[in-house]
Formats: structure tokens, sequence, C-alpha cells
């Protein structure tokens, strides 16, 4: 009986503090490829949360990052993430909050790229944020995910023009 009015009681609270958070997700639409530099420029993820009740609430940010067909290439673990506490009011988060390397599980061909470059691939990719948080019943989602699409185009070497193949220049 207890157990089920302190889920009842649970279900309540995580309704209601889902009609009073307000998130938005920003991402550049071509952002460098080098993972590592993300963290160091805040322009590259935003994620913009408001909470409208004055009642703090402890949250994670769950983000995952999948290719254009839905294949999950990285995800965060959740169980390593830091919690942040949501109060009244607007606040604004970066890349190195949203998305920490340090905790992002890759698979795949992916895994193996970044480990040897850093970089990701040229492709399509979305990126999927969204606060979690903890209750009874384990990790519940707080409001329902923002996605946003990017692009890693694929960049080409400068191709030498002149002299033509065994050509010589005039002077």
């Amino acid at each position: 009986m207890k157990k089920n009015i302190s889920l009842f009681v649970f279900l309540i609270v995580t309704f209601t503090a889902n009609a009073q958070l307000n998130t938005v997700l920003n991402i550049q639409p071509a952002p460098t490829a080098v993972l590592s530099e993300w963290s160091g420029k805040n322009a590259i993820i935003t994620f913009i949360v408001t909470k409208i009740d004055s009642i703090p609430q402890q949250a994670i940010f769950k983000t995952e990052m999948k290719l254009i067909d839905g294949t999950v290439i990285g995800v965060t673990d959740i169980t390593k993430a830091v919690p942040i506490i949501l109060t009244k009011g607007t606040r604004v988060y970066f890349s190195k909050d949203v998305m920490p390397l340090g905790i992002m599980n890759f698979t795949g061909k992916y895994k193996t790229i970044l480990d040897r470059t850093g970089k990701l691939p040229a492709d399509n990719y979305q990126l999927c944020v969204q606060l979690i948080g903890q209750g009874p019943l384990g990790f519940q989602p707080l409001v329902a995910a923002k996605c946003k699409i990017f692009n890693m185009a694929a960049l080409q070497l400068p191709i030498l023009v002149m002299p033509a193949n065994n050509a010589v220049l005039n002077k």
C-alpha cells in the first residue's frame, strides 16, 4: 500500500513537473567534426530550460546522437551523469553540460573512428536531449526529448590545378 501511494505521488509530481518545464535545443547546422572542441565552444549546443514553478527539482541530461535513419551511435550513460538542480527561471546549458564526452558511450564503427581520429565522419546526424528525473521506478523523463539535425560535411583537400601533369610553367 505504501509503495502504491509513493508511486501515485511520484506520478502526480512528474506530470505536474512536465507542465512546468519548457526546453529549447539549438545546435549549429554544421559544427566542427572534432568532438573534443564542442566542450570549449558554447555556441555549438545550447539547451535552454525554463522552469515556471518555484519547487527545486533534480534532473540529468540524457543525450543521444544518431544518424538520420535512426541508427544510434552514441548515448549518455545516465548512471554516471552529474545531476543538476532546476530552479525557477531560465537557464542556458552548453555542450559541456549537455554532452559530456567522458560519459558518452559510442557504438560500432563510430567508437573506433572517434577513438582513432576524434572526429565524426561526414554524414547527417540528429542530436536529441531530454531531461530525466530519478524516482521510485528508476529514471523517468521530465519532458519530451528535443531533437535537432546537423550535418558533418566531407572536406576536400586542395588539388593542384596548374601546371598540368608534366607541364612546365611559362616565365
